[in-house]
């Protein structure tokens, strides 16, 4: 089995890469819809040719065997979930490029993650060619998004609705670094982005003229801030990044930081903050907090000003801007559902020589937070490794084409015993 599965991968690895070269020309970032579309629509039509159904909605794409002389599966049953997304975060498109000295193959969303579903869809065609009693016998649901990059924020409730007819979920987004290189993904923190603004009623004063009768909505913003930041606490996992907010979506020119005039004093400004978590309640205790911090004016440093500079600063209003229901973030993905799952996925992945066993927690998000939030035993990091994923600038995103090949390997292997166990 397990030679017949490896050679298949192997003989179709040219085509492999010729079919995740031709997806990753497709440009799909997440704000352009009619591209992402394109990009699924590729996707599609391979899926269909292997004997699979689609269904669409919220921004997902759901795959299902519905070979014509036998149902693999009842719609209400429980199955394997294979999870990617085709969306990438590149507004401009770039070319692949695999003409380079390291051996990499460089494109948008090589690794993150269209790397990733070439690994789905290959495996399951090395399944398909060398055990096809196996594959009929496949239950796997395969759902692609098109808003990950985004959050998910219409997707994830595909997730929600699936999750009572998920037995457990593979992940695929890129594999792990140094020092855990290919190692499996089995805990990520939560995220809870919000923002904060400071704002001045009346015009803006001039800051030679009016210096004391005004107010600078700045400086009250940068004390908030530093009491954010120093609300981190690394040894409960809670972290908190305070960053300048680049205004993409203000219409207001009073309310841009970049229009802001050295010799004026600001009447608005606004910063974003981003919140990572291991814990479910301490980012509702640490936010009531600071609310409470807020109404007080119980800032480090602000006691300690001159009286008349205080009066200043408590002229600007504060407020804390959540974002909407569908980019609240993502919950926290705990470790302890998923070991059993990454015990039995690693021993595959060992044999195709990758790396194993449970990665360290994660800081960045995915998916798999949404999945684990539901109850569902998952694991994710099993697309190839590469490195300089969102690599907006200089345009570096890469893969190893050898980890491509093993990470089909090891699912290939995964899919074949869990069919098997599981009819």
């Amino acid at each position: 089995m397990e030679l017949s599965l490896d050679d298949a991968v192997d003989g179709g690895f040219s085509a492999q890469l010729e079919w995740l070269r031709k997806l990753v020309e497709l440009p799909s970032n997440t704000d352009d819809i009619e591209n992402v579309e394109r990009a699924a629509r590729f996707v599609d039509r391979t899926m269909d040719e292997m004997g699979f159904a689609i269904e669409t909605g919220s921004n997902t794409r759901i795959y299902h065997l519905n070979l014509p002389e036998e149902e693999t599966f009842y719609e209400d049953e429980r199955a394997l979930a294979l999870v990617g997304h085709v969306d990438t975060v590149y507004p401009t498109h770039w070319d692949w490029n695999e003409d380079t000295d390291d051996g990499y193959i460089r494109g948008p969303g090589v690794m993150d993650m269209k790397g990733g579903l070439s690994v789905i869809v290959f495996a399951l065609k090395a399944l398909q060619a060398t055990n096809q009693e196996v594959f009929e016998s496949l239950k796997v649901r395969f759902f692609m998004n098109t808003d990950e990059e985004k959050g998910s924020g219409m997707s994830k409730h595909v997730f929600e609705d699936f999750a009572p007819l998920m037995s457990k979920a593979l992940v695929f987004e890129p594999g792990r670094t140094e020092p855990d290189r290919d190692k499996i993904v089995v805990e990520r923190k939560g995220s809870a982005p919000f923002d904060i603004s400071a704002t001045v009623t009346g015009f803006p004063q001039h800051a030679g003229g009016r210096h004391e009768e005004g107010a600078n909505a700045l400086h009250a913003l940068m004390l908030l801030a530093n009491k954010i930041e120093s609300m981190t606490d690394y040894d409960s996992g809670l972290t908190f990044n305070v960053v300048i907010d680049p205004e993409l979506d203000v219409d207001d020119d009073s309310k841009r930081n970049s229009t802001m005039k050295r010799n004026v004093l600001p009447g608005y400004a606004r910063f974003q903050v981003d919140c990572r978590y291991v814990n479910k309640g301490s980012v509702d205790e640490v936010i009531e907090s600071l609310r409470e911090d807020i109404a007080n004016w119980n800032f480090p440093g602000l006691s300690e000003m001159n009286p008349r500079l205080i009066k200043r600063v408590k002229r600007a209003d504060l407020v804390i801007h959540f974002k909407s229901e569908r980019d609240r973030g993502r919950p926290p993905m705990p470790i302890a559902p998923n070991i059993g799952l990454c015990e039995r996925y690693s021993r595959h992945a060992h044999e195709c020589g990758l790396g194993s066993g449970p990665a360290g927690i994660q800081g960045g998000v995915s998916d798999a937070n949404n999945i684990a939030d539901n109850g569902v035993p998952v694991i994710d990091g099993l697309g190839p490794y590469g490195k300089n994923a969102h690599s907006l600038q200089d345009h570096d995103e890469w893969f190893d084409p050898e980890s491509l090949r093993k990470k089909t390997k090891a699912l290939a292997r995964f899919l074949f015993e869990e069919t098997i166990l599981t009819n």
